[in-house]
């Protein structure tokens, strides 16, 4: 096989978009399939044809005025692979209701890619030249057993034929709707306005009696909560094929919550021609999301007062620590038993001394009274029943509106209560010593 028929041999998905762009930019894929494998399958089977015709020679292309190579498939002669292709693609399109004139016309642009493909691939002159007359005289060949074909069939059976696409077509719709109904979530169609054009069963019950003059109107007067996002995929014809986006929306029995996916349905050149609306309740499933978030936070938390409170049990062992390092150290523990330590300082009161000394407090931390994020928490710190001072954990400004939990509470209870024993313990020895 020649290097040009080898490379239109391994181009057919670059053949399949310039067909496309073709038939868009002049109003054909309006009157063509959409389905994307119906284009692949032409292309395929116009290549397949090309190389049998290479393979037999230029000279089986070239045209005689005789009936027989005309109409070789009425006449007993063998129809070459150009006729064969003609006679399928005549067959299905003029099932389809396609005229002729359409055919061929988009049939030319079938030509001018297979053509556009020669001229802008890197071959020599003449091969090039020779490509061109080849082609050239294939989609003339083909034209011209298409028209013959599309011709000689008489009204009885393109009536017959019409008929049985008819039922076909019939069928594939049937197929689509049997699965849009079934669908267990609302689904709604939507033409390019944003009206109704159809909803499923799922739909209509979720909507209730609204649900019975749905076809034709704007689908944001029966669910708001569309909008933003369909008026930004409506106005945006080239934008995602697929937008998704969660809403909380107000029912009669509480808010429930959606997941929303708005689907963009193109033809086979990528134009739009409507939208897919889905909508799933996953209310049930948020709240047990929430739950479990929930409970994996408080499970963090608890870790990290056992570990707080162990690692301060293990600082208020260390004998001979002096007793200011043994407060600042206290005040530098304390805050690892929050889950972001960093939001929060805390400081140790003893006998009118503060460590750290309140000079040393981070920005934006009001150590008296409330913080930005709520109130301090404070604890006293009682040493043989008489109060020496307190412990206090305060929120930093960044931190937001903030709030102390029960649980933090019962850290630096239970923070101030080793403590407290620590310094006991120091005070007896000192005073037995």
């Amino acid at each position: 096989m020649s290097a040009w028929g080898e490379l239109i041999g391994g181009s057919e998905a670059w053949f399949v978009e310039r067909v496309l762009r073709y038939a868009e930019q002049h109003g054909f894929a309006r009157h063509t399939t959409p389905h994307r494998m119906d284009w692949n399958a032409s292309v395929a089977g116009l290549s397949a044809t090309i190389a049998q015709a290479l393979a037999a020679g230029p000279r089986a292309l070239e045209m005689r005025p005789d009936p027989d190579h005309i109409s070789g498939h009425m006449s007993g002669h063998t129809p070459g692979p150009s006729h064969l292709f003609a006679l399928g693609l005549a067959g299905r399109h003029r099932a389809r209701g396609v005229s002729l004139g359409m055919f061929l016309g988009l049939l030319s642009y079938f030509r001018q890619s297979y053509l556009d493909l020669v001229e802008q691939a890197s071959l020599a002159p003449e091969e090039k030249s020779a490509a061109h007359r080849f082609l050239t005289r294939l989609f003339d060949r083909l034209a011209t057993d298409v028209a013959v074909e599309w011709t000689g069939v008489g009204e009885a059976e393109v009536v017959g034929e019409l008929r049985r696409q008819n039922l076909s077509a019939i069928g594939e719709k049937n197929r689509y709707l049997t699965v849009f109904e079934s669908l267990p979530d609302p689904a709604v169609f939507l033409g390019l306005a944003g009206t109704v054009l159809d909803m499923n069963t799922a739909c209509e019950r979720w909507l209730g009696p609204e649900a019975r003059a749905a076809v034709g109107r704007r689908v944001v007067e029966l669910m708001p909560w569309l909008d933003p996002e369909l008026g930004v995929m409506l106005a945006d014809a080239k934008g995602a094929d697929v937008l998704a986006y969660a809403r909380n929306v107000a029912r009669q029995g509480g808010l429930c919550s959606l997941d929303i996916r708005l689907v963009a349905l193109r033809d086979s050149a990528g134009g739009l021609t409507g939208l897919l609306a889905l909508m799933v309740d996953v209310t049930t499933l948020r709240a047990a999301q929430e739950a479990q978030a929930a409970s994996e936070a408080k499970l963090r938390e608890k870790v990290l007062e056992v570990t707080c409170l162990n690692e301060l049990a293990e600082m208020l062992s260390t004998p001979d620590l002096p007793l200011d390092e043994l407060l600042l150290r206290t005040a530098q523990v304390l805050p690892r038993g929050w889950l972001r330590p960093q939001d929060v300082v805390a400081h140790i009161s003893l006998d009118g001394r503060t460590l750290p000394p309140e000079t040393a407090m981070p920005e934006g931390v009001l150590p008296e009274g409330e913080g930005p994020g709520g109130p301090c928490l404070r604890q006293n710190l009682e040493l043989f029943g008489q109060k020496r001072g307190e412990a206090r954990v305060c929120f930093a400004a960044h931190a937001g509106a903030a709030s102390f939990t029960e649980g933090q509470n019962e850290l630096l209870a239970g923070s101030v209560r080793q403590l407290a024993r620590a310094l006991e313990a120091r005070l007896s020895r000192e005073v037995l010593g």
